[in-house]
């Protein structure tokens, strides 16, 4: 199902939205005041490993999206309290890069529910690992260009 442009439009300004709120700091004191929009994408996670140092993204399923973070849909359970960076395409085809902590998590069998709130980068990560040599966020897996063909832009 196709949305309409001002749909695209209102995910865009969440996004960006989110974007300057991790980086800013401040933060809304009840996270579930924010408007959810729907956002089915697929998104990349690189959580922080325990020793500190960023280990292998992995790709999961974005459900909805606020100014304060992501529903995602996992195949695997992600623990609360993980930190790390969530990569997601914007429906303007931008690439966005942001913080985030895993809020809650509910599963069950296959499902895995996740909540993530936005937040700057973990201390152990800097958005310089992120970026190739012109400056540029890399493409963290390749399944992101799938919302271009279908996730991110038809959401409804």
């Amino acid at each position: 199902m196709s949305v309409s442009d001002f749909s695209r439009n209102e995910v865009e300004a969440v996004i960006e939205a989110a974007m300057l709120e991790s980086t800013s700091g401040s933060k809304t004191p009840e996270r579930r005041v924010n408007r959810r929009l729907p956002y089915a994408a697929n998104v990349v996670i690189v959580p922080v490993g325990p020793q500190g140092k960023p280990v292998s993204p992995i790709v999961v399923r974005a459900v909805d999206v606020s100014t304060t973070g992501l529903r995602l849909d996992a195949g695997t359970r992600i623990e609360e309290g993980m930190t790390g960076a969530v990569q997601m395409l914007r429906p303007s085809g931008q690439l966005a890069l942001l913080g985030f902590i895993v809020r809650n998590y509910r599963g069950a069998g296959a499902s895995h529910e996740v909540g993530i709130e936005f937040t700057k980068l973990p201390e152990t990560m800097s958005a310089d690992d992120f970026v190739d040599e012109h400056g540029r966020l890399k493409l963290l897996d390749p399944a992101l260009l799938e919302n271009c063909h279908g996730g991110a832009s038809d959401a409804a």
